[in-house]
């Protein structure tokens, strides 16, 4: 992440309030708070994002109702920084990283463009024996081997550490 080519742009229905940036991060802007008693000034600062039950980083928004509002981290940096004539629905991370939510990284994508790539990933991952495994097709890598595509995905991904003995190879076994 560069942040001296970093550019900044208004969340969308929230301008003035939020900006994300194309490194991926939300920025709170400076605002006053009241909390029924005082006004106080709030500075602007990076907010910090939780996982929602995917494993995406998502951030909660107010807008100037007061209204919480649960917003995925790469998909508001894809509507500000990605254009999509095409108006697909879903946004791809290009790496398969969730947490890598740099402009560079992610795509507008049908639900098939989506699922495909995901399926078509490169990735290495250990045999219950700690053999190494080399694989481009999850989906069809999977069911070679009677396993589950969603619980190797998460095992791959680093979102389950494994799934029938399988582990997640690390890039240094790898390389």
């Amino acid at each position: 992440m560069s942040l001296i080519s970093t550019t900044y742009a208004d969340v969308t229905g929230f301008e003035g309030l939020y900006k994300v940036s194309s490194s991926g991060f939300v920025i709170s802007l400076k605002k006053g708070v009241w909390n029924g008693k005082v006004m106080w000034t709030k500075e602007a600062h990076t907010m910090e994002g939780t996982l929602d039950k995917d494993g995406y980083s998502i951030v909660h928004l107010i807008d100037r109702d007061k209204n919480s509002h649960r917003k995925r981290v790469h998909r508001l940096v894809a509507e500000a920084f990605i254009p999509n004539p095409e108006s697909k629905p879903e946004v791809n991370h290009i790496d398969e990283v969730k947490l890598h939510n740099e402009a560079s990284n992610i795509e507008w994508a049908t639900p098939k463009e989506n699922s495909t790539h995901s399926n078509a990933v490169e990735f290495w991952i250990k045999d219950p024996d700690g053999n190494l495994h080399h694989g481009r097709n999850i989906k069809d890598f999977a069911h070679k081997r009677g396993l589950d595509a969603t619980c190797l995905t998460r095992v791959i991904n680093g979102d389950r550490y494994s799934h029938r003995k399988w582990k997640r190879a690390l890039w240094s076994e790898c390389h």
